[in-house]
């Protein structure tokens, strides 16, 4: 298993509507709660979405630009809606050996 140091942050725009994302150690807590915000008003065009190629677009909007902006290697999310698990991931758990992120790779968490 690769870990990966980091937080997770998880929210909720209403039923159904939860999701997750992993952020590394150095992004500050009140950097994470806007980013919350953000992501709470981002999701709520869940409600239009019918697709899984369409929450892959808008998870994708919306966590690639947090990416770029935080210098985040690596990330993976997870979103349930309707009911449903999405997983994606994103970049390097462990860049020195070049192994990408994976719905296995484990974060450790922190504060």
């Amino acid at each position: 298993s690769t870990r990966c140091k980091s937080n997770t942050l998880i929210a909720s725009d209403g039923p159904g509507h939860l999701f997750a994302f992993n952020y590394g150690t150095d992004f500050m807590m009140k950097k994470s709660l806007c980013c919350a915000l953000l992501l709470t008003a981002s999701f709520s065009t869940f409600a239009a979405a019918k697709t899984e190629q369409q929450i892959a677009d808008i998870v994708n909007r919306t966590i690639t630009p947090l990416m770029q902006e935080q210098a985040i290697p690596g990330m993976a999310v997870a979103v349930i809606y309707q009911g449903k698990p999405y997983y994606f991931t994103w970049g390097k758990a462990d860049i020195a050996n070049n192994h990408p992120v994976t719905q296995q790779t484990l974060f450790e968490l922190g504060s």
